[in-house]
């Protein structure tokens, strides 16, 4: 069953980073006050909690022997937004 939750949680792993990656260059683009803004830090924030939920499937299957571990999380494009704006 590690073998099915692992493969599971890699593919959820590849999808929330594409969904990341995305929403990072969207609210790039967005300026401040734009409420398209607002929704983008909401799936921001909703793809970061699914990213959290995979790391635990990494986690405990790694708990059932040797598990490969996901990427790190990248941080926040918030930070970024702002330093450039």
């Amino acid at each position: 069953m590690s073998d099915t939750v692992r493969t599971i949680a890699h593919d959820l792993n590849n999808a929330f980073a594409a969904i990341l990656g995305s929403a990072d260059l969207l609210a790039i683009r967005l300026r401040e006050g734009d409420p398209a803004l607002e929704e983008t830090r909401e799936i921001q924030a909703a793809a970061e909690r699914g990213a959290a939920l995979v790391r635990r499937l990494f986690a405990l299957t790694a708990l059932a022997g040797d598990a490969p571990s996901p990427a790190r999380s990248r941080s926040r494009t918030r930070s970024r937004k702002k330093s450039s704006t």
